[in-house]
């Protein structure tokens, strides 16, 4: 069984790393094992078939890279300073091109997640501007080149400076260079050993879906009831945070509001105030009343659909955060620096706020909300759910995955957890597998387009076709999606001759309701329940549809879903 092991390799000597990955590792009880491979073989184990690097399946890979270190020699006579690094330009070139196309063979052959660190080159590089051009030419070629892996990032040294700066007198150590290539000092290392485990709390970290912000003296500058709408100051940090939170909700996460306000007020602000960068457009919901904040924090989740795990809250009241904290505790509270010019800085270090890949339907996520208000509308005044139904208009669209959609298959195994059989996560890599059949499903409806919501692996055995992994988006649940997709499945087990469709179950805290679901298809199609999961004739399945009764919308509605169709998964 594998282990999510952080493995380490370097073209220098990178143990001083330990001592901060440790800090870390204890203080976040961020799983499985650091490791650190021998020194310099960063092109043995990238191109190693059987390494640590491709067995490192959940884990992180690390590769710690200073170019112009393959340009200078490794040991120098302890009585003589070493001579300046000779960079050819053909040589830095060809460095780069060979660890790119290292990098890119061993991301193919792996399940893991890699981080590519590109180190700042020693001073007398950066003294030296042919040089230090050549260093950065080589750097835009390797983020460039491997733009398109969704599985690596890739940290530059002008990154890693952002995040974490140093005087130039703190980051490079000539003397323990020349002597053991250590080519950092302990506060550089201890930077770099943050960056990597703040990555690492990424990939296992509850994802956070939703940030609320309170309004006066968080958003702006000023109190919008007092000082008038178009009043209050929007500029320096806060101007900063605004742009911060769009590219938050350009990356997938919804932003709403929570402010004890007149709300008119409130909207005045984002709908005349020329400065604002965060528009209405840009909001999900929001609460801006004077209740307690902790009951509308719960208000909202409840129209979201999600959990209050995966929100947040930032607010400049201690007090304010102090009330959240003590009654929903599950939601992450941060209060605002009360030094303005410290809110930039705040924002860089939210961990919970960092994000990986975005793809596709991140970019939609906040438009998927806001159409669901609009179904919402018109579920308040339907007769019956079956009524509710048919005025959506519900188109379903069943297709064999391309490999543009494997970032998003990807995804939703990493995050649907309501209506899923499986428990396996699964990279990128794995979906691209060749001996991998999937079958996607996308949904749309008279107000717009759910995107790809649906997944189902199969693979075909000697009469019977096996469904490895049956998921559904909650944002399409309680809509006929989910029949049919089994009759899909029914339609093509049939075609081939198999007389059945087995679909794999593995019970988890959270998948309650895809076995409910397939209990009760079981029953209505006669069908029998395994150790393993359900078996079904496929022609039971071909014939399988959805029949809401026609009763009280109440009394039909699918327990546990919001009328938006809210997804906590995907």
């Amino acid at each position: 069984m594998s282990t999510q092991k952080t493995f380490i390799v370097a073209n220098f000597t990178a143990d001083p790393l330990q001592a901060s990955l440790d800090f870390w590792f204890q203080k976040l009880n961020l799983p499985g094992l650091i490791e650190f491979a021998p020194y310099n073989q960063v092109f043995q184990q990238l191109l190693d078939p059987s390494g640590p690097l491709l067995d490192n399946h959940h884990g992180l890979n690390v590769i710690l890279v200073r170019l112009d270190a393959w340009s200078k020699p490794v040991q120098w006579p302890a009585e003589s300073p070493p001579p300046d690094p000779l960079i050819p330009a053909d040589k830095v070139s060809l460095d780069a091109q060979a660890l790119a196309s290292a990098l890119r063979h061993s991301t193919d052959r792996s399940r893991g997640h890699y981080l590519l660190c590109l180190c700042p080159p020693a001073p007398s590089t950066q003294a030296d501007s042919a040089k230090l051009s050549l260093f950065n030419q080589a750097v835009t070629h390797i983020t460039t080149a491997l733009s398109d892996i969704q599985t690596l990032e890739i940290i530059t040294p002008a990154a890693i400076n952002r995040l974490y700066p140093l005087p130039a007198a703190d980051i490079y150590d000539l003397y323990s260079d020349h002597v053991g290539h250590v080519p950092f000092t302990p506060r550089y290392f201890t930077a770099l050993g943050t960056l990597i485990a703040r990555c690492r709390y990424r990939l296992q970290a509850q994802p956070i879906k939703v940030i609320v912000l309170d309004c006066d003296l968080t958003l702006w500058s000023g109190l919008c009831a007092e000082d008038g709408p178009l009043n209050v100051r929007i500029d320096g940090p806060w101007r900063d945070l605004q742009t911060f939170m769009v590219k938050q909700s350009e990356a997938g996460r919804l932003i709403c509001l929570c402010s004890k306000n007149n709300e008119a007020d409130v909207l005045t602000v984002f709908d005349q105030h020329p400065a604002m960068v965060l528009q209405r457009h840009h909001l999900v919901a929001w609460r801006i009343n004077w209740q307690p904040k902790s009951e509308n924090l719960r208000s909202l989740a409840q129209e979201l659909g999600l959990g209050l795990d995966s929100f947040v809250l930032i607010d400049d009241n201690p007090v304010e955060c102090a009330e959240v904290q003590a009654n929903c505790p599950e939601v992450l509270t941060l209060c605002l620096p009360s030094a303005p010019d410290q809110i930039p800085h705040f924002l860089d270090h939210i961990w919970a706020l960092d994000h990986n890949r975005i793809t596709a339907i991140d970019r939609q996520r906040t438009r998927l909300y806001q159409e669901n208000r609009q179904r919402e509308t018109i579920y308040h005044h339907a007769v019956t759910y079956a009524d509710f139904l048919a005025q959506l208009e519900l188109e379903i669209t069943i297709s064999v995955m391309t490999a543009p959609q494997s970032a998003r298959v990807a995804q939703l195994t990493q995050r649907v957890n309501q209506f899923n059989t499986s428990r396996n996560p699964r990279s990128e890599t794995d979906i691209q597998r060749p001996d991998a059949e999937i079958q996607v499903v996308e949904v749309s409806d008279r107000f717009g387009d759910y995107g790809l919501v649906g997944v189902m692996m199969v693979v075909a055995r000697p009469d019977t076709l096996r469904v490895d992994t049956l998921l559904l988006s909650c944002r399409a649940l309680g809509r006929g999606v989910e029949h049919h997709m089994l009759a899909h499945l029914g339609r093509l087990a049939d075609e081939r001759g198999l007389k059945w469709v087995e679909i794999t179950y593995h019970p988890t805290d959270r998948n309650q309701p895809v076995y409910n679901f397939l209990t009760n298809v079981a029953a209505e199609t006669a069908s029998v329940e395994s150790n393993h999961g359900f078996r079904f004739l496929s022609k039971k399945l071909v014939t399988l549809s959805f029949n809401p009764p026609a009763t009280s919308l109440n009394q039909a509605r699918p327990k546990n879903l919001s009328p938006a169709g809210g997804d906590r998964g995907g």
